[in-house]
């Protein structure tokens, strides 16, 4: 239980539901502003708004105002190569205009499809006022922090806008109540069955590990931080592999996971986990079902 309000106060003391601020590292495909009206946004330079929070249910006001070096036609993509909660990947690529951009949330594993402006759009100024309307809740029900980069390519392969974008996406304080009361609180924020660390994330991690998914590792796992180098030893039922300190992120925050031996015959040590190879040692990670 206190667990459970533990997570509330953290979605309490949210100040917005989405969190987002950018730096251009270059622009080749024109001059211009974006910029919203209001007082959402904190930030501003020569490209426009910057430092925005924003909330689900609102409307906001959007101002464009920019010059096009060239078309953009149906060969521009962009890429998203981001991080959330600093582990998992969350990369996709869509043409700039001409289709709809689908794309598949990780951690949630939710399948978004958003429209795109048709082709091409033509070179020189585009100036208009449009409504940024978002829905009334998040397609995460949970908070999660975002760091990467996005890049537009023309058609040749060469890059012509490269940005760094972080932030964080939370579900409303309402949605939060409604996911702290019901089975998706359970799910997602509070290991109901207090059955160790190192649990299936699909069962509910506890409040001090994160969901972690390790690239080129199938599956997830529930991680608790480090103390030191020493690591929580109550393992879940069945688990004979050994908690080490052996995860780190790109702000150097150390995490504990399960080392196993990879073999057949020993998969039983990860409980209903599995062992995986890396580099010569095994990891227990839990599939999707």
């Amino acid at each position: 239980m206190a667990r459970i309000f533990s997570c509330f106060a953290l979605f309490a003391s949210a100040a917005a539901d989405i969190v987002v601020s950018r730096t251009v590292n270059s622009l080749a495909l024109g001059t211009g502003t974006l910029s919203i009206e209001g007082t959402a946004c904190t930030g501003s330079d020569t490209y426009g708004s910057n430092d925005c929070d924003l909330n689900w249910g609102s409307n906001y006001t959007v101002d464009i105002d920019v010059n096009l070096a060239t078309d953009i036609v149906a060969g521009h993509s962009f890429t998203v190569d981001l991080h959330l909660d600093t582990f998992i990947p969350f990369k996709f690529t869509c043409a700039v205009c001409g289709a709809n951009c689908s794309i598949s949330i990780p951690i949630v594993k939710q399948d978004v499809t958003f429209a795109l402006p048709a082709c091409p759009l033509p070179a020189g100024p585009l100036k208009m006022t449009t409504t940024l309307a978002l829905p009334a809740t998040s397609p995460v029900p949970i908070k999660a922090s975002a760091k990467g980069k996005v890049t537009v390519n023309d058609p040749t392969g060469a890059t012509v806008a490269d940005l760094d974008v972080k932030g964080s996406v939370s579900p409303s304080l309402q949605a939060s109540k409604k996911l702290l009361e019901g089975t998706i609180a359970r799910k997602y924020f509070v290991n109901s069955d207090s059955n160790g660390h190192y649990g299936d994330p699909s069962a509910g991690c506890m409040a001090d590990e994160k969901s972690v998914q390790i690239t080129g590792v199938a599956g997830d796992v529930c991680t608790p931080a480090c103390a030191g180098t020493t690591c929580p030893t109550d393992v879940p039922t069945g688990v004979t592999a050994t908690p080490i300190c052996a995860l780190q992120d790109t702000a150097g925050n150390k995490y504990c996971i399960l080392e196993c031996t990879p073999s057949q015959k020993n998969d039983a040590q990860c409980g209903t986990a599995s062992c995986k190879a890396v580099q010569g040692v095994g990891i227990c990670t839990y599939d999707d079902a």
